[in-house]
């Protein structure tokens, strides 16, 4: 899963923080081009944002990750995306024309239009 660089509260806390969406985008599309033998590319929310995670998965993207309510790491680093409930992340999903389903760790699916 391509992850955004968060730089805030590290000793890396002087590099560029992120790329631009488009860069982003294309690094999504480009790994599932080319990462064949790779099933799954997560574009995690909270990294993303909700909304943006949800635009990665029309780029190539078919995971955003589940709910975390109690995440630190990202947040400590300088992310600014804030909780997504369940109902959020299958809003958003729908909102992209897809039809959210919920998977175990090995993406084995467990309920589908959840």
């Amino acid at each position: 899963m391509p992850l955004i660089f968060h730089p805030g509260n590290t000793r890396l806390s002087h590099l560029k923080k992120v790329s631009s969406a488009a860069e982003i985008l294309k690094v999504y599309a480009v790994s599932r081009l080319m990462l064949d033998n790779v099933a799954h590319i997560k574009a995690l929310w909270m990294y993303l944002g909700l909304k943006f995670a949800g635009v990665a998965l029309r780029f190539g993207a078919d995971d955003m990750g589940g709910t975390s309510f109690d995440e630190r790491i990202v947040h400590a680093a300088g992310s600014t995306s804030s909780v997504a409930s369940k109902e959020t992340l299958v809003h958003q999903i729908r909102s992209m024309g897809l039809v959210p389903c919920e998977a175990d760790s090995n993406y084995r699916v467990t309920e589908k239009d959840a």
